[in-house]
């Protein structure tokens, strides 16, 4: 079922004019795209990895800044004013690029997304592991996720196909929501105050200020 969806999707980009394939050049959005290896995406993150934290943080943070740019240019494309539209959307472009099958476990809007990332061809590389490595695909799923629920989202990964070789395990969340979460786990994957200036520098770059939560009084 999965496929059939995927399927009307890339047609329907197809179809618009939004995702072109010329000789020597694919685009979506009349941005220039390339299809990348998944052996090319592991040696760039275990290089990051080796510089611990700071390594971790570049990475995630570039992923975040694509997931967040491609999802609302193509909200904005598609006219897609409504939550639910833009998570559905962010769910297709998410398979389109072949890190698995998204299914959505409970989600609240503002505050959270969990979901399974099912057979994910990347982590799978590494098993068997003790590791969580999907760092880049992390700041993805946040950078999209933070344009659907219209605030800043990060993630973190609760389970990892790289140690149990079927799923990977995911929470999109807002401040209030990581911070009810297992902090040492948060810790390991997210450098929050060095992340928040960066996204909240590129978001102004945006001009999309309101998403952007005021501080607590």
């Amino acid at each position: 079922m999965a496929g059939i969806f995927l399927y009307e999707f890339m047609m329907k980009l197809l179809i618009s004019g939004k995702l072109k394939f010329k000789p020597g050049e694919i685009s979506l959005l009349n941005d220039p795209m390339s299809i990348l290896p998944m052996k090319m995406i592991k040696s760039m993150t275990d290089d990051m990895v080796r510089e611990g934290m700071k390594g971790i943080s570049e990475l995630y943070y570039w992923g975040w800044v694509s997931g967040y740019e491609l999802t609302y240019r193509l909200a904005v494309s598609m006219n897609l004013k409504k939550f639910e539209d833009r998570y559905k959307l962010v769910m297709d472009i998410a398979a389109m690029f072949g890190f698995g099958d998204y299914k959505t476990l409970s989600f609240e809007k503002a505050k959270y997304t969990k979901f399974n990332v099912i057979q994910n061809p990347f982590a799978k590389r590494y098993y068997p592991s003790k590791e969580l490595v999907d760092h880049l695909l992390r700041g993805v799923n946040a950078g999209g996720g933070t344009v659907v629920h219209e605030r800043i989202m990060n993630c973190i990964e609760l389970e990892c196909a790289a140690q149990n070789n079927t799923h990977c395990l995911f929470v999109n969340a807002s401040d209030e929501v990581l911070s009810t979460l297992d902090q040492k786990v948060v810790g390991m994957q997210l450098d929050i105050k060095t992340l928040r200036e960066k996204q909240i520098d590129f978001i102004r770059s945006m001009g999309h200020d309101s998403f952007i939560p005021l501080p607590r009084k």
